[in-house]
């Protein structure tokens, strides 16, 4: 019953979002977050850290700095009544960013899931993660942020180490969805990881705005960046 009904509040909610393509998507997030702590079901939560806690030895790292670039393959982990194949990508991104600076362990990634499960999480996970919640989860966990929702959010972090960026698959069809993704600078330019979702790690490209012009073929459009120090 839980779950559908959550899938019925998708449907009803798919209207809002479209008339938001351009605009407001970030109140809207966050309107979708407030809801999500209200009807938050604990019980879900709790079953869903434990089943992630015996996934998770499907997905095994073998270096010490290894990022999720997969996140198709995680469609046995779950994220409120969704999986993290489907909209884990927000997520996924704050893992990797703890990845590149601290390497693999610094955080437990179903503990990570909880925590957006509680606070952050849009529509019971059917609409992904708000994106004001990661720099919030960022701030109360050490990190300092930067957070750009302007046209220029993608010139504003050139320089910097690590980023997280949200855009529109595609800008002229809001059906190809929106996507999260962390962005690494490294000693031979700046690498792109889990953009889709294979395996593959894109760059290493010498600018951000390299990597944004060639990203999903020129069809993204950037809707926001988070700087992460």
């Amino acid at each position: 019953i839980y779950e559908g009904r959550w899938k019925a509040l998708t449907l009803a909610c798919t209207y809002i979002f479209i008339s938001h393509f351009y605009m407001g998507y970030i109140g809207f997030y966050d309107f979708l977050r407030k809801a999500d702590k209200i009807h938050h079901s604990r019980q879900v939560a709790k079953r869903n850290y434990i089943n992630n806690q015996k996934a998770m030895e499907n997905h095994q790292f073998n270096s010490s700095k290894e990022y999720i670039e997969d996140q198709h393959s995680y469609d046995d982990v779950k994220y409120g009544c969704v999986t993290v194949s489907y909209a884990g990508c927000e997520v996924i991104s704050i893992y990797n960013a703890y990845v590149y600076y601290f390497g693999n362990g610094a955080v437990d990634f179903p503990k990570l899931l909880a925590s957006f499960e509680s606070d952050g999480m849009a529509l019971n996970g059917f609409f992904g993660t708000a994106p004001k919640s990661i720099v919030h989860y960022l701030e109360a966990h050490g990190f300092k942020t930067e957070f750009y929702s302007d046209a220029d959010c993608v010139n504003r972090c050139e320089g910097e180490r690590c980023v997280i960026f949200t855009f529109y698959n595609d800008a002229s069809d809001i059906m190809e969805k929106v996507h999260t993704i962390c962005v690494t600078r490294e000693e031979d330019g700046y690498y792109a990881h889990n953009v889709h979702c294979n395996g593959r790690i894109l760059g290493p490209y010498e600018s951000l705005e390299q990597f944004a012009k060639r990203l999903n073929g020129s069809k993204a459009k950037m809707i926001n960046s988070i700087i992460v120090k």
